[in-house]
């Protein structure tokens, strides 16, 4: 759809749930702003949280859907992925993830946003299979850090969703 966005929110897993330091007020302000940029804007949610509704609150008098995403488990993720990637131009998130490499796969034009999602330690440390490994934390956490990204996909980062570019390529 021409001069579409779907905006890919911030995920949690089955068994790891936000924090209370996980805020998402500034960026469902961004998502409303947004909203009035583009023809059509919707939300992406990963299946655990489409579930657990996450973020339905946040979304109740808004006319923005929230698109339920693939479960990892799921033998057509990929699949239903590239379907939902297929009817949006432009694919945008506030952090880092691998449904931005499905969205440049798609051929969408892809990009990052303020204001940038820093999972919390304390969301690192939830998980079960990390928790008792805190050089695996401090990694995680470092790999997903706004300065990161920054330094390795500073192309990414746009003011504006429409300033973005297709990168197939690097999919």
């Amino acid at each position: 759809i021409k001069d579409s966005l779907i905006v890919i929110m911030p995920h949690s897993l089955e068994y790891i749930n936000f924090s209370e330091a996980d805020n998402f007020s500034q960026l469902i302000d961004s998502i409303k702003t947004l909203s009035k940029k583009f023809n059509k804007v919707d939300c992406l949610v990963y299946f655990d949280d489409y579930v657990k509704k996450t973020y339905q609150n946040y979304f109740n008098n808004l006319n923005i859907n929230l698109i339920c995403g693939a479960r990892a488990n799921s033998a057509n993720a990929l699949n239903h992925i590239r379907e939902i990637f297929d009817k949006y131009e432009y694919v945008v998130s506030n952090c880092m993830g691998s449904a931005l490499l499905y969205a440049m796969f798609c051929n969408c034009k892809v990009s990052i946003m303020e204001p940038f999602f820093n999972y919390s330690y304390e969301f690192w440390n939830s998980d079960p299979y990390l928790r008792n490994n805190k050089k695996i934390i401090e990694l995680m956490n470092f790999h997903h850090s706004e300065e990161f990204l920054r330094k390795k996909y500073n192309f990414l980062f746009k003011s504006d969703p429409k300033l973005s570019e297709k990168n197939y390529t690097l999919a």
